[in-house]
């Protein structure tokens, strides 16, 4: 018997996954996509009773969680099944499994390909791989879906085929924040020079960098609440400049990397989310990236990399979920990158574009509550953005692009074929309209849904 209280969006969702069998739930972080997915097989169960359900992710702490969240919403049994446990998939109605022990169960004929009634893809953007592939198309399943935050962007074409092209829905992260169920969030970027320089002055950058970080915390404590950050680094390699900085020799601070054993990392989230803690910082490169649930983090911290689109926006989610002990904290995102790293710069670019977006309907909307979001830039930054774009904008003059015209006003929009192909959110600079969804047809042209908008798209080389 669930025991799941749905909102609005999460029921109607639900409501699409009944009539749906095949298809792709786009939510962001902390929309609960977990929940839809508990809710949807509880509803498939009841229709086939003897129907049996695999839930397939991509790490093994994954699957310890989900199989935790699905006994806890369900009435149903689970059974986990990954390296060193593999319970029997015979003896329960779901079972949660890591694709790769999956993968080699199917080689070695342990399983059955028409075993499972359906099956659901948690953090199906990975579904792209070679070995995901073979093991989701293996099996004869009546229903197949995906559950991800973020669908486009790199593999997307593979992404979407596997769900026949079907996209269920798609709710964004400031859709989120608007209605309430993410915290509100303020920016810090900071980008910073960092090709060529010597061991010193990297000490020193490093050391005004935490004493910012610092700042932060300390506002935070003399708002009674309790700092709790992640720091998100690019590869181990970078752990190295960590131990230079003594950092975890402190107790504030904890290593969740793949270096450190899943039981230590078990045990260090579960210190961490103590509000009475000591420790504090939580220092990941990509262990934390996605799937875990932290709520009571309220700093997120990128050094010199941002991950990329999809890696950043998966990262976000760890720090804009509402934490239950106190609903009104302010949750502080503070990005540290290197100028001389394109795909991070564009990143930063992108993300401060899109705020800047959502600000300005916040400031239309005479009945909203809602507070602009704000944007702290450190050393001229702002500034070098501004440059930086100036000069992108240059060098794509020569490469292929979509002129998008409004029929209302008139006013063109040059997108780039890859933030076509993305289908990124755009809004008219005139008339400040969104458009939800693109799709490409063969005429090139681009079908909205929207009724106060007419898009014509010409392909050209200026």
């Amino acid at each position: 018997m669930s025991t799941i209280k749905l909102r609005d969006y999460q029921k109607e969702v639900v409501e699409k996954l009944k009539t749906n069998k095949v298809g792709l739930v786009s939510a962001a972080t902390g929309s609960g996509k977990t929940v839809m997915m508990a809710e949807s097989i509880e509803n498939e169960h009841k229709v086939n009773s003897a129907g049996k359900t695999l839930i397939l992710v991509h790490l093994v702490d994954l699957v310890k969680q989900t199989a935790e969240k699905m006994k806890k919403h369900t009435g149903l049994t689970v059974g986990q099944y990954y390296g060193e446990l593999k319970e029997d998939v015979n003896g329960n109605d779901v079972t949660v499994a890591c694709y790769k022990s999956m993968k080699i169960a199917i080689d070695k004929n342990k399983v059955d390909k028409n075993h499972f009634y359906s099956i659901k893809v948690d953090e199906c953007h990975h579904v792209k791989s070679f070995s995901y592939q073979k093991v989701v198309k293996f099996f004869n399943t009546q229903i197949l879906h995906g559950f991800t935050a973020t669908p486009h962007g790199n593999g997307e074409k593979e992404i979407m085929n596997t769900f026949n092209n079907n996209l269920i829905c798609d709710i964004g992260l400031f859709d989120l924040i608007k209605i309430g169920h993410l915290s509100d969030m303020k920016v810090v970027m900071a980008a910073a020079e960092m090709k060529d320089r010597d061991v010193e002055v990297i000490k020193t950058y490093n050391k005004e960098k935490f004493d910012k970080i610092n700042e932060v915390c300390d506002e935070y404590q003399e708002k009674k609440w309790t700092p709790k950050a992640i720091h998100f680094f690019g590869r181990n390699k970078h752990f190295n400049r960590i131990s230079d900085w003594n950092l975890l020799h402190d107790k504030k601070y904890s290593e969740i990397s793949s270096r450190v054993q899943s039981s230590e990392r078990q045990k260090a989230l579960k210190i961490f989310s103590d509000e009475n803690s000591k420790l504090t910082h939580l220092i990941s490169n990509r262990c934390l990236n996605e799937g875990i649930d932290l709520p009571i983090t309220n700093i997120l911290v990128f050094h010199e990399t941002s991950g990329g689109f999809r890696t950043l926006t998966q990262r976000m989610g760890r720090g804009l979920r509402i934490w239950e002990g106190n609903k009104d904290i302010t949750t502080t995102i503070m990005m540290f990158i290197d100028r001389d790293k394109q795909s991070d710069v564009e990143a930063m670019s992108d993300f401060i574009d899109e705020i800047k977006y959502e600000n300005q309907k916040i400031i239309k909307d005479k009945e909203t509550s809602l507070e602009p979001i704000k944007i702290d830039y450190v050393d001229g930054t702002d500034s070098f953005i501004v440059d930086y774009k100036e000069k992108l904008e240059r060098i794509r003059l020569s490469y292929r692009k979509y002129e998008v015209k409004c029929n209302t006003c008139g006013k063109s929009i040059y997108i780039s074929q890859s933030l076509f192909n993305r289908k990124c959110k755009l809004n008219c600079p005139e008339c400040v309209v969104e458009i939800k969804r693109m799709k490409k047809t063969k005429r090139h042209k681009i079908i909205t849904g929207n009724e106060l908008l007419d898009y014509i798209v010409n392909i050209g080389i200026d």
